[in-house]
């Protein structure tokens, strides 16, 4: 059912706000890939430079599923694929760049909440009757862990 609800929302012919949504994938999508190059930056290191590409193939595909509707299911379904690879891709890569790199600005232990959103890229790339939505949870709470320690003047 929540797979089905997150597809809709795109759709002109289903949804009246689909417009909305669709625009607010391009703006996430161009402020994800200024997100994306930036983290890459501010950590200085060779194991980044994977994450921020994969990071910015997931912005890309973020924008561009918003560009054709669900009913032009060749085209969605590759920016749907990008969405999907990219987001994999980033979380694993992420993962090993923090262990690598070692950051003095990020915390090593955001590679724990990265792993669930890790495997559930894999598993729904595998197994795509896996709701949708669970991706979006999983990454939703990596990303906000992520912000929380990064930004939070109470970092753990």
């Amino acid at each position: 059912m929540l797979n089905r609800n997150i597809l809709v929302l795109g759709e002109p012919t289903l949804s009246e706000r689909a417009a909305l949504f669709n625009w607010g994938l391009r703006v996430g999508g161009a402020l994800l890939m200024g997100v994306r190059v930036g983290l890459g930056r501010s950590v200085r290191h060779w194991s980044m430079l994977p994450v921020t590409i994969a990071g910015v193939l997931l912005a890309a595909g973020v924008a561009l599923a918003s560009v054709d509707p669900a009913s032009a299911p060749d085209s969605h379904r590759q920016a749907a694929l990008l969405v999907f690879l990219g987001g994999w891709f980033t979380c694993a890569l992420f993962t090993a760049a923090l262990w690598l790199a070692k950051p003095a600005r990020l915390a090593r232990w955001l590679a724990v909440p990265s792993w669930p959103a890790t495997l559930t890229f894999a598993i729904f790339l595998w197994l795509p009757s896996l709701l949708e939505g669970s991706v979006f949870v999983a990454v939703t709470a990596w990303v906000l862990t992520f912000c929380w320690s990064t930004f939070s003047p109470f970092r753990l």
